[in-house]
C-alpha cells in the first residue's frame, strides 16, 4: 500500500507502507523508508489510520531536528 503525504501546499511524499495481522489479531503497520516508524491497531482500518499520523508526525520530528525527510527509494515490487 501507499502512503501520499500532504506538505503545506507543496506536493507531497509517497511511502509504502506495510500492514500484517500478528498472531494476537492486532495490525501491525510500518514504513519501512521511515526508520522506526510503526504502529498498530485493533482493525486493518484502524492501524492505516495510526500509520497516516505516525509518518506525519515522524516527518514534523525531523523537520523540527533540522533532519532531512527521508524519501521512499523502491526500485520494484512485486507478490512471491
Amino acid at each position: 500500500m501507499v502512503i501520499r503525504t500532504e506538505n503545506e501546499g507543496m506536493a507531497g511524499n509517497m511511502y509504502i507502507v506495510e500492514i500484517e495481522r500478528d498472531e494476537d489479531g492486532i495490525y501491525v503497520a510500518s514504513a519501512p523508508a521511515l526508520q522506526g516508524c510503526h504502529t498498530q491497531g485493533g482493525t486493518r482500518a484502524e492501524a492505516l489510520k495510526n500509520i497516516r499520523d505516525a509518518i506525519k508526525l515522524y516527518i514534523a520530528a525531523r523537520k523540527v531536528l533540522g533532519e532531512p525527510v527521508p524519501c521512499e527509494r523502491a526500485v520494484g515490487r512485486g507478490m512471491v
